[in-house]
């Protein structure tokens, strides 16, 4: 499975379920292994054992798509609050926060696809991790979290340094970063007159 930890999203071994609690393991880069007990909320997302054409990470980027573009098009006001959150946001935060969620799911388990299995798709799931992470960045945009959104498309430029679309999202962001001092500089002027 994938499961939530420290904020992450990371492979996980379900060991026991137990009503609302999994004893899970985690594996570690290094290969060290961690015995835990996570809450079912948790629990992001099973994995398909026998998923050879990828059908998993195709439909999460796909369903993270849709989140950003209906983030664009609802004009619905107000907020929203799920059960067991405190918290409450618009919709649009919402979309946006579970696209990004959606895509951080993609691309682990994409990496994890590459490294698992003896496929000779790994373009293909290279191209599924530039793709999630262009939707990610995009989200981003959307949440302000800038920083997040240039980390994301730097990223996909190392992997392909001409890729039309995450250039333009570097420029676009590199754009309402200055849009962004300009602003901060003319209320700042702005304050020191009173």
């Amino acid at each position: 499975c994938i499961a939530r930890k420290n904020g992450d999203a990371v492979i996980a071994d379900v060991d026991c379920i137990d009503d609302d609690q999994y004893d899970v393991t985690f594996t570690s880069q290094d290969g060290e292994e961690e015995e835990t007990t996570i809450p079912l909320k948790d629990i992001l997302c099973s994995i398909w054992c026998k998923d050879e054409t990828f059908l998993q990470p195709r439909c999460l980027l796909n369903l993270s798509r849709c989140l950003v573009k209906l983030a664009e098009i609802d004009s619905t006001s107000g907020n929203v609050g799920c059960a067991g959150q405190r918290k409450r946001a618009t919709r649009q935060e919402k979309y946006r926060s579970s696209a990004v969620l959606g895509c951080s799911i993609t691309i682990t388990l994409c990496e994890h696809l590459k490294e698992s299995t003896a496929s000779p798709d790994v373009p293909l799931l290279d191209s599924l991790i530039g793709k999630a992470r262009l939707i990610r960045s995009r989200a981003f945009i959307g949440r302000n979290m800038l920083r997040h959104a240039l980390v994301d498309a730097k990223k996909v430029t190392t992997q392909d340094p001409d890729d039309k679309d995450a250039l333009k999202l570097i420029s676009e962001i590199k754009a309402i970063e200055a849009r962004s001092k300009l602003l901060d500089k003319k209320i700042s002027r702005e304050v020191c007159r009173w």
